[in-house]
């Protein structure tokens, strides 16, 4: 059985430990041949593991992370790295994702296989 995002403690972004916004709940499923999806509990866009990374089932463009800014902080103002709780996505096919009010701020970190596994 696939972990829920909620059990991973955590994963790695640039050698620091980095988490997933616990305000989104992320399902995993693996098929018969091993192929590894993704996709944010609610969403029809579903993330596929790919040689480079994770991708998009739709349109094939690459997964990213973008993070919820915290309260004080303005959009486009820099926030503490070790802070910041990611949120994948594919900006073609999902565009803007607003979390709880706020739109996440895309980075340019690509979901990469070693950041999940299950």
């Amino acid at each position: 059985m696939a972990p829920k995002s909620s059990e991973l403690e955590y994963f790695v972004v640039k050698g620091r430990k980095a988490t997933f916004s616990p305000d989104i709940i992320l399902e995993f499923a693996k098929n018969k041949s091993g192929q590894k999806y993704i996709r944010r509990q609610g969403s029809n866009v579903i993330y596929r593991e790919a040689e480079e990374g994770y991708e998009c089932t739709n349109c094939r463009t690459a997964i990213v992370l973008g993070y919820v800014p915290n309260q004080t902080e303005d959009v486009s103002a820099s926030q503490k790295e070790a802070d910041r709780q990611y949120v994948p996505f594919c900006q073609k096919c999902e565009g803007k994702i607003t979390i709880k009010g706020k739109t996440l701020v895309a980075t340019q970190i690509r979901l990469d296989n070693s950041l999940i596994i299950f």
